[in-house]
């Protein structure tokens, strides 16, 4: 079996939620001074025709009926920026590689096919689009390599702090890799429930999963009122609750949480399904580290990847779940976790994911600079210098995120 890292225990209630329950260094949390925000925190998409989208860019796209824009966006999610390209240059379709952190200033290339409006030049607030060249094919799976990030330190945390975060880069940079958890924001830091309402959905039990939508809180207490709870929302709930209106609204109707669920869009229960994959992948890596450590070296049952960021093998794993036949261990041990037992999946779903990501740093003083594989998390990185004030980091509020510590 492998042997490499230990599985160093977390102390934050909100790691162990997640499923994100072991660091690789020990060492004592720093306490930031400041959120992630788009002054302080950029990533470039890294395309594997093109590069990392660091401008200058050279794009040599001569032929095609698609047009190629570098979006950059600032503090604004990418449906939000995708949609405010669209009004302006109204086109037939737009297809890009990724989502990128809404907390961020990102780079990322975007197709555009058949425009009304051509334009160069695309600027509306906080977002720029930037025609580079023509190109014959949209974006498609795979076409992404990672992306590169540059954390600007020096706004996060206290001059005094340097010494300590240089000495736990020099834990990882020796150690190679960090571990590939599906991070914070995949599952919500002030209401971390996607992954509890997918139990709910997968396994039948929608009134638990009604109860977390509209409490926020992935352990409420059953004894909630719901009813109480929905009235307070649909009559006193802030203008951000349009998902926990649009199931209160349902449930106040119809006294049903399967319909009150079920009102959502397809695209929330497909999200909250996913969540669940996540957390259990969470979770896997988790129990397998504390069991065997982790290292690059893969352990029975697992595959062997590629980074295409590094050109090495690491281990990975496929998680399913299936309609059919027993539920594997961990998929038990994550639902028991959360009180339910005897599910049978009414809906299958899988992912394959590595468990590590190599790792190096190209900066690392006053400014953090790295590459990781596509679907890796920045934020990973970063918990192993914060510990549990990471949550901190992507609130509004510095003190938000600690009610989960």
């Amino acid at each position: 079996m492998p042997v490499g890292a230990k599985c160093i225990e977390t102390r934050s209630r909100l790691d162990t939620i997640l499923g994100m329950e072991c660091y690789l260094t020990a060492s004592e949390p720093v306490k930031p001074k400041e959120v992630l925000n788009h002054d302080n925190f950029y990533v470039y998409e890294y395309i594997e025709s093109i590069g990392v989208l660091k401008p200058p860019i050279a794009f040599h796209g001569t032929r095609g009926d698609l047009y190629a824009y570098l979006l950059i966006k600032r503090g604004v999610d990418t449906y939000r920026a995708i949609n405010r390209v669209k009004k302006i240059l109204k086109p037939k379709r737009i297809s890009y590689y990724g989502l990128k952190d809404s907390r961020s200033t990102s780079y990322q290339i975007i197709f555009v096919e058949k425009p009304e409006n051509l334009e160069t030049y695309v600027f509306d607030r906080n977002i720029e689009a930037i025609m580079l060249g023509i190109s014959g094919r949209h974006a498609k799976r795979g076409g992404n390599v990672g992306n590169c990030f540059k954390i600007l330190l020096e706004s996060l945390i206290n001059y005094n702090d340097i010494q300590k975060i240089s000495e736990i880069l020099d834990e990882i940079e020796k150690t190679g890799f960090i571990p590939n958890y599906y991070s914070y924001q995949r599952f919500g830091v002030k209401r971390p429930i996607t992954h509890v309402a997918g139990m709910g959905v997968l396994c039948g039990s929608y009134e638990n999963a009604l109860r977390a939508i509209v409490t926020g809180d992935p352990y409420a207490d059953p004894s909630i009122d719901l009813v109480e709870r929905c009235s307070e929302i649909i009559t006193k709930g802030p203008a951000w609750m349009n998902i926990e209106r649009i199931v209160c609204r349902k449930y106040i109707e119809t006294r049903d949480p399967e319909k009150a669920v079920k009102s959502l869009p397809e695209n929330y229960l497909e999200l909250y399904i996913s969540a669940l994959l996540s957390y259990i992948f969470n979770l896997y890596l988790s129990l397998r580290w504390r069991d065997y450590g982790l290292s690059l070296e893969p352990a029975r049952g697992e595959v062997l990847l590629r980074s295409r960021v590094h050109g090495v093998k690491i281990p990975g794993v496929r998680i399913s779940i299936s309609t059919g036949g027993e539920p594997s261990y961990v998929v038990i041990e994550a639902l028991g976790r959360y009180g339910i037992k005897d599910c049978k999946p009414r809906t299958g779903g899988s992912i394959t994911r590595s468990l590590v990501l190599p790792i190096d740093f190209k900066n690392r003083r006053e400014i953090l600079e790295f590459c990781l594989d596509s679907g890796g998390y920045a934020t990973n990185l970063l918990r192993e210098v914060f510990k549990e004030y990471t949550p901190v980091l992507l609130s509004p509020d510095l003190n938000l995120g600690s009610c989960y510590h």
